[in-house]
């Protein structure tokens, strides 16, 4: 191979070596925006200057055009690689379909300069100059123009688009901006000297771009260019409606967008706050705990502020580099909307503590009001019909017989209705319950009724249930519904009254050959003041309020209050109060 020097083989021999330089040290940062399409650039321009390096240094004729037309693999690239990695820095996207495309005319041209002999579209004619140097010289053909104004037009379109992009961006950028326009502007200079003749036919285009792209990667470590992307910033984050602020280590606000400046303008301003540069202190002067936070921020913080611009939650956090805190962000989310539905929840809230305050107190008035006088006309009705104020006759004493029942009645509504109502205030007091004679208790209570509508009562009671720890009242008030309901609603047949200790829990169950229930109404008779029918409401009477009570009075305990049942042929409900709890309330109540 015959070698020949010329002045030009070490400048872009070294330039060669510096675009692979490049092409290595942007592998690091592989996942920032752009760097891909810049290093596939990069290792374009390596072959391009590696070929165009071997054709200054040929001294054979036939190497020399070999090496001429392999270099334009290289350049028939170029053109398209800068145009993607403008638009990507910008802020665009770049489908695969339009790579597809931007790439038609590069490989056209790869062919036709490999082909050139065949059509001459390329160069008409290939000369090869002597003096001083064996050089490539030819007469240019159609193509060759098409592909000249076709990639230096990309390469002035993706420099345009850059330029236009960062010249108006924020004062903290600017170090970005000029030398983001610096490398936008050398490949356009190198363009324009090659295209006017200038420098004769050499072409340095693949010099400018190089030192563009030697620029970039400089720019990328001094002033971090792909990791904070300023088109990205102010696309994104100065349309947003948070406020946003970054401050420096030393207090100081470095950017902020619109949003922040109209949030942190003062009371009695008209127009936004210009913030960059100013102390955050001083900003935040009027709001000190807010300032403090954002000064000692150690981790994480969300307050709730309320600004002039209304109520903020402001979320801090900081950004570091090799351990050492670099700044902090400040995030101004607008929440008055948010805080006044919670203030006049909060309003509703005690309104409505203030009803319940009302309503027990009312009820204790109609506990004391209603309850007092029924007592007395109970008893007074009990006292006459045991004749202590003379004998009465048959229809004086089924008299009598009736207002007793019908007292008794309203008093057991009235009952139903003010437990119902305190039901959610209702306290618990575990206390020893000895089972087996207070369920023993309760049943000889009802043996007496039942017997009265002439419907068989078994009971089912273990003399050694043991005992429970347990709510007495609210359980006799459970066993109560539950027999009154059985005997309620079974005009024949039996009731079965039973309790039985399993390995977790106490059951004890209600059994009848009543009118039972359908399965469909098994969760709206545990609803207050429901009953299954209309009609059966209007035969049987009551408030619909035992099951509902006998559940919440369960569930209180700690238990389960479960039906079973079938139209016609009766129901069973059963009472499911678990031991473990139990154990450790008695522990406790032990303890105390």
């Amino acid at each position: 191979m015959l070698l020949q020097f010329t002045p030009y083989v070490p400048l872009f021999a070294s330039a060669a070596l510096i675009a692979l330089l490049l092409t290595f040290i942007l592998i690091g940062k592989r996942k920032a925006p752009g760097t891909r399409s810049l290093r596939l650039l990069m290792m374009t321009l390596t072959f391009w200057l590696g070929t165009y390096t071997l054709e200054l240094v040929s001294a054979n004729p036939a190497q020399l055009i070999f090496w001429a037309k392999t270099q334009y693999i290289g350049i028939a690239f170029i053109g398209v690689l800068w145009f993607v990695f403008a638009r990507q820095f910008t802020g665009n996207t770049v489908k695969d379909r339009e790579k597809i495309l931007l790439s038609i005319i590069p490989v056209i041209t790869i062919v036709v300069v490999f082909t050139n002999e065949f059509h001459g579209l390329m160069w008409h004619e290939i000369n090869l100059e002597t003096i001083p140097y064996l050089r490539f010289s030819g007469d240019y053909g159609y193509w060759f123009y098409v592909h000249t104004v076709y990639a230096y037009g990309l390469v002035i379109s993706g420099s345009l688009s850059i330029i236009i992009n960062f010249w108006r961006a924020p004062g903290q950028y600017q170090g970005q901006v000029r030398a983001l326009m610096l490398a936008a502007l050398l490949p356009l200079f190198g363009s324009v000297l090659f295209v006017t003749g200038v420098l004769g036919n050499l072409d340095a285009t693949p010099l400018a771009i190089l030192l563009s792209g030697g620029l970039l990667t400089w720019a990328m470590y001094r002033f971090e260019l792909f990791d904070m992307v300023p088109v990205a910033r102010h696309i994104i984050v100065d349309s947003m409606k948070e406020g946003i602020i970054v401050i420096d280590n030393k207090q100081r606000i470095v950017d902020a967008n619109p949003a922040a400046q109209t949030i942190l303008k003062a009371p009695d301003q008209s127009t936004p706050t210009p913030l960059i540069g100013k102390d955050i202190r001083t900003i935040l002067a009027p709001y000190p705990e807010l300032s403090q936070s954002i000064e000692q921020l150690e981790s994480d913080v969300l307050e709730r502020c309320e600004l002039a611009a209304g109520v903020f939650d402001v979320h801090v956090s900081s950004f570091q580099r090799s351990g050492r805190l670099q700044g902090r962000l400040a995030v101004f989310r607008d929440v008055s909307l948010r805080a006044q539905a919670e203030a006049e929840m909060r309003r509703a809230k005690e309104v409505a503590e203030s009803a319940m305050i009302a309503k027990s107190q009312f009820l204790a008035t109609m506990s004391h009001e209603l309850r007092t006088p029924l007592t007395a006309i109970i008893g007074f009705t009990e006292l006459l019909s045991e004749e202590l104020y003379g004998p009465l006759n048959a229809p004086a004493k089924d008299g009598v017989n009736e207002i007793m029942q019908a007292s008794k009645h309203l008093l057991g509504l009235i009952d139903d209705v003010i437990d119902f109502a305190q039901i959610e205030e209702q306290k618990i007091t575990p206390t020893v319950v000895t089972m087996s004679p207070f369920l023993l208790d309760i049943a000889a209570t009802y043996a007496s009724r039942a017997r009265a509508k002439n419907v068989q009562f078994d009971v089912n009671i273990p003399a050694d249930l043991h005992v429970l720890m347990t709510d007495g009242r609210c359980l006799r008030q459970v066993v109560y519904h539950l027999l009154n309901n059985a005997l309620k609603f079974t005009h024949s047949g039996r009731i079965c009254f039973q309790a039985e200790r399993r390995e977790d829990a106490f059951v004890i169950s209600v059994t009848d050959t009543g009118i039972g229930i359908d399965p469909e109404n098994f969760e709206m008779i545990f609803e207050g003041f429901k009953q299954v029918d209309g009609s059966e409401t209007r035969r049987y009477g009551g408030s619909g309020l035992g099951l509902a009570i006998s559940r919440r009075y369960t569930e209180l305990l700690g238990g389960k209050l479960t039906v079973k049942s079938q139209v016609g042929k009766g129901s069973s409900f059963r009472i499911y109060l678990p031991v473990q709890s139990n154990e450790a309330m008695r522990k406790t109540l032990m303890e105390e």
